[in-house]
């Protein structure tokens, strides 16, 4: 559809409006879908078309008819009640393709230019409808007036109330996307921003000079369609415009804040590397077990590492020996942590080169199409579906059969609850933070311990446990486990279970073994 409510403004402003204190002498319809309405203003006449032009109502400037003209004697007389009647006013529906002339003595002519379902009323004094032009819609006779929105009528002798007016948009989005689907996309400040530079666009258009610069050989069907190309290829260019500026913004935002978060991350790298580590300290406390007893919070030790006396806090309700194998699980602890910030820090630089390549990309963007191909990355919107889609889902793995889901992250996880069954059999790393497994329409009974084990290691593999030698994995059947209200994503409870120590393996593995 392209005839949208700004090019019905524009008609109502270019031809109707001039109307206003003229006299509706006639309408004749030449054809079904073909209206010519004329009006005498001062001794001079003037004739308004109403065309259908491939199922949509078009309004242009008529030609006058003559009164000898054999064409008029073919003519269907249309809207008699009309004839002698005054014009009073003009107005239109702000975000609508309504346009409406009310008339001296209570009757009003409205134009509704609904697409296929497009249709001229004829209102009488009542409000009731008094006669239709395209009668085979039927349903138009209970068209009512009354029942429209009177705050969006605008009379297009007053100026607009621009504070109204940007209401009426927020308030109308629904109306205005299911004129141009271009704008879906678009937030409040965006939207009304946009529009309003749209709307000047099109009130800078001078109709009648496109129609006059045609060729007398050009049918007014292909004018008609000249003219939505024109107003088509505006509308295309101002959403392009708007949409790339959006995107490349929204690009720049998030190339700089992975910019800072990579810092940070290389931060965290350093501190990490040139603390003293929990390893070396656990060393310390051994070499110096002997002169350590146990009920004390502190031990003051030479630094084999450096030849300084440091002092290392300690629990007193351990011995040495106990508070050495502390630090030596912080040590592994240490490890996963760094190995955590290097995958961070693999994942942010891959995602800077990627949005890094984008840009450079839309510096050769000329047009939309160029812009849809481009394909720029869903998750630089973070409202968009697919990026909702890629956050939840699960990964699939399939063996000899057996269908096992294993979670990408917290809201991942609860996806995985919520597309199983009750005895699917579920799995999470003892202890640690962890993705969830699922092993798909296998019930416990009839499961093989070597399935369980494939799944179990994968499980863990996909936890804070993968560098352990042996993790804990917890399985059990699907019913036992429950979200906990008002928790956090990825957060259950689990009434029963059962537990297996298992190493830790990629899949990848398993199909290598």
């Amino acid at each position: 559809m392209i005839a949208s409510h700004w090019l019905y403004r524009i008609w109502a402003q270019q031809y109707l409006l001039p109307l206003i204190g003229s006299k509706f002498e006639m309408g004749m319809s030449f054809t079904p879908d073909s209206l010519n309405l004329k009006f005498n203003l001062s001794e001079s006449i003037s004739n308004v078309e109403c065309k259908w032009v491939d199922g949509e109502l078009v309004l242009s400037k008529g030609s006058v008819v003559k009164e000898s003209s054999k064409t008029k004697k073919n003519a269907v007389v249309q809207f008699k009640a009309l004839e002698g009647k005054t014009v009073e006013s003009v107005s239109v529906m702000i975000l609508d393709r309504l346009v409406k002339m009310d008339f001296l003595d209570g009757y009003s002519l409205v134009f509704k230019g609904f697409g296929r379902f497009s249709n001229i009323i004829l209102i009488g004094p009542k409000g009731k409808v008094d006669q239709l032009f395209r009668l085979n819609f039927k349903e138009d006779w209970n068209f009512n007036i009354e029942s429209l929105s009177k705050e969006r009528w605008w009379n297009l002798e007053l100026p607009i109330d621009v504070e109204m007016f940007t209401v009426l948009i927020k308030k109308h989005k629904n109306i205005i996307s299911r004129d141009e689907h271009f704008w879906n996309n678009f937030n409040d400040g965006d939207f009304i921003r946009s529009y309003q530079e749209l709307d000047l666009e099109f009130q800078n258009i001078n109709y009648n000079i496109v129609l006059s610069s045609y060729n007398v050989g050009k049918s007014k069907k292909e004018i008609y369609y000249d003219i939505f190309n024109i107003v088509n290829e505006i509308i295309k260019n101002h959403y392009f415009n708007s949409k790339f500026n959006k995107t490349q913004r929204q690009l720049l935002k998030k190339f700089e804040k992975l910019s800072a978060y990579k810092v940070g991350l290389e931060k965290q790298k350093i501190n990490l590397e040139s603390r003293r580590s929990y390893k070396e300290i656990g060393d310390l406390v051994i070499s110096n077990a002997h002169s350590i007893k146990k009920g004390v919070s502190e031990a003051l030790v030479t630094d084999y590492f450096t030849g300084h006396r440091i002092r290392i806090k300690l629990n007193k309700d351990l011995n040495a020996a106990q508070n050495a194998e502390k630090f030596y699980r912080k040590a592994k602890n240490e490890s996963l942590e760094l190995a955590a910030i290097d995958e961070k820090l693999f994942n942010t630089e891959s995602l800077l080169s990627s949005i890094d390549k984008q840009l450079e990309e839309l510096k050769h963007v000329n047009s939309l199409s160029d812009f849809q191909k481009l394909k720029i990355s869903t998750e630089t919107d973070k409202n968009s579906e697919s990026a909702k889609s890629k956050q939840s889902t699960a990964k699939k793995y399939i063996w000899k059969g057996i269908e096992f889901w294993v979670g990408k992250n917290a809201k991942s996880n609860d996806w995985i609850l919520r597309n199983s069954n009750k005895n699917d059999i579920w799995l999470h790393a003892s202890g640690v933070a962890g993705s969830h497994g699922l092993i798909r329409n296998v019930g416990l009974s009839s499961l093989k311990n070597e399935d369980l084990e494939i799944a179990a290691s994968i499980t863990a593999f996909h936890s804070k446990g993968r560098n352990q030698s042996l993790q804990t994995v917890l399985y059990t059947e699907r019913k036992f486990v429950s979200k906990i209200k008002g928790g956090n994503a990825g957060q259950v409870k689990v009434q029963q279970f059962e537990t297996i120590d298992i190493e830790p393996k990629d899949f990848v593995k398993f199909i290598q073994s």
